[in-house]
């Protein structure tokens, strides 16, 4: 499902030249877990946001689903994005003045399903994370970990062959998060979603299949 091979990203700072990615490989099957850790400033987000096509490395391919995203235009990744990706941020970018169910909805509206249907995938998503009885409330009615189910329904209210997610749990206090990591990745398994979670929290990245640990711009296999 995704085949990176040889990605080099770096940046000009003060005119010095900052190497984040070295040469990175990685390669993961179809419905896998992959947890990516990584001290801050590692360039786990550069990297989640270089699968994500929204930049370009310096050189590499990344391959999702056979397509080589680096390869396509931004109207081209646009369109793969919708049919094929999921972000689950740690800021939840909820639109503040869409209550849950329409948040929700929003992604499928976007890719012209129609409003019935749209509305009855939110709402099945929605009530497989237990908010069934939050749909019409506002993102400021909500919880942080009310908040952070609903964005994890958002993502995978279109079945996207790939989820990325950074830090999900990042904002939420030590048990909200477990709870709500734990509903992500049983909702990731029964759907079959490969997934590729960026985390700091080792107990975490321990649920995925594999680990990896982003040092020096090259990945050690952990677990």
């Amino acid at each position: 499902m995704i085949e990176v091979k040889n990605l080099n990203k770096s940046f000009i700072q003060n005119q010095n030249h900052i190497s984040i990615l070295n040469n990175l490989n990685l390669s993961v099957s179809a419905g896998r877990k992959v947890g990516i850790l990584g001290q801050s400033g590692s360039g786990k987000t550069t990297f989640l946001t270089l699968m994500a096509g929204l930049e370009k490395p310096n050189s590499g391919s990344i391959e999702i689903g056979g397509t080589d995203i680096v390869k396509l235009s931004e109207e081209e990744l646009t369109k793969f994005r919708s049919q094929n990706l999921s972000i689950v941020f740690q800021q939840y970018h909820l639109i503040s003045h869409l209550t849950a169910l329409e948040n929700v909805m929003l992604p499928l509206e976007i890719i012209k399903v129609a409003p019935k249907e749209a509305k009855e995938k939110a709402e099945k998503l929605l009530s497989e994370v237990g908010l069934e009885k939050r749909m019409d409330h506002f993102p400021s009615q909500l919880s942080g970990g009310e908040s952070q189910r609903v964005a994890i329904a958002r993502a995978l209210v279109t079945t996207p062959k790939v989820i990325l997610a950074d830090e999900p749990s990042g904002n939420l206090d030590q048990e909200t998060g477990a709870k709500v990591m734990n509903l992500f990745m049983d909702i990731v398994e029964r759907y079959n979603i490969t997934t590729l979670l960026v985390t700091h929290n080792i107990e975490l990245a321990q649920l995925c299949h594999n680990v990896f640990k982003l040092n020096q711009g090259k990945f050690e296999n952990i677990k």
